[in-house]
């Protein structure tokens, strides 16, 4: 059993230096809408796990998007983004950032940018 948390694939391709690096941990923006952020909280209920998937936007530090569930999928997260895009407008090149390897449905990478029409979605 592997300790490693990091997809193979994906630590393979950025030792390779193949994932573009698209924050360079600067966690500014210089307009709302071109830079965030994701995180994942799981809260204990009398009925088991919920996960809360949350989007901040690192001009504003405001949450903008969230999304709940009692699973911790690919799914969630897009939920999250997508309520994000309906409350503010976001960039045409906005990039989403969230932990290395946190969940692998996000083309195996951290940084990602926003398809058009998720970003268009305002």
């Amino acid at each position: 059993m592997s300790t490693n948390r990091t997809p193979p694939d994906y630590a393979e391709a950025l030792a390779a230096g193949q994932v573009p690096n698209l924050v360079g941990r600067d966690f500014t923006a210089d307009a709302p809408g071109e830079k965030l952020v994701g995180a994942i909280t799981y809260i204990t209920t009398g009925e088991g796990w919920l996960y809360l998937a949350t989007v901040i936007d690192c001009c504003t530090k405001e949450v903008i998007g969230y999304a709940m569930d009692d699973h911790y999928q690919t799914s969630l997260i897009s939920r999250a983004i997508r309520n994000a895009a309906r409350n503010r407008r976001l960039a045409k090149e906005a990039i989403f950032h969230s932990d290395r390897g946190s969940n692998p449905g996000l083309n195996r990478s951290s940084q990602n940018r926003l398809p058009e029409p998720i970003v268009g979605a305002h």
